[in-house]
């Protein structure tokens, strides 16, 4: 009879350990998919925020007001300058 019980118990283990497989699985899922949404965002942005940087350079704007404006590095803005006077 006991080793009827320690069976049940091995396999109720079993079970209970695969069941915690699955659901970090499922988590790590949805972290990941939630990490990359956000990623994707800050992406974009970052994006806009070079778009706007770029427009405010054209137009003859210090790199204080820009990077006050986007938010971006004075070093960044700078960077962006010498790319705009190749084009």
């Amino acid at each position: 009879m006991v080793y009827g019980i320690e069976r049940v118990l091995k396999h109720e283990r079993r079970e209970a350990k695969k069941e915690g497989k699955l659901e970090g699985k499922l988590e790590g899922k949805s972290e990941g998919k939630l990490e990359g949404k956000l990623e994707g965002k800050l992406e974009g942005i970052e994006e806009k925020a070079i778009e706007v940087a770029k427009k405010m350079i054209d137009k003859g704007f210090s790199f204080e007001d820009i990077a006050d404006t986007t938010e971006l590095s004075i070093l960044t803005i700078q960077e962006l300058a010498k790319k705009c006077e190749h084009l």
